[in-house]
């Protein structure tokens, strides 16, 4: 099976060392529903940025960030990332 989700509806969090749900106690690991990749590539495209990611089992991986999200919080080259979305913006590719 295949997914389609827009870049631009999925959000990228950097990972320390484990997940967390927001609002956690810092002592408290939290499972969360998201994809952990690694950044590949960081593509600047004037307002936006694009970030090629890799995660296992995962073919293609693209998420487009406008700017100002990106600079927000910046990752790099290497560099752990959470990968989430609604649900409602994942399509199943026929």
């Amino acid at each position: 099976m295949q997914v389609a989700i827009r870049s631009d509806r999925m959000r990228v969090r950097r990972v320390a060392h484990r997940l967390r749900a927001v609002g956690a106690p810092d002592d408290e690991a939290v499972a969360v529903a998201a994809l952990a990749s690694r950044v590949a590539a960081i593509e600047y495209q004037g307002s936006s940025v694009k970030l090629r990611l890799e995660a296992d089992g995962i073919d293609e991986l693209t998420v487009a960030l406008p700017d100002r999200a990106f600079y927000a919080d910046a990752v790099a080259v290497g560099d752990i990332v959470a990968v989430s979305w609604d649900d409602a913006d994942a399509h199943v590719v026929r």
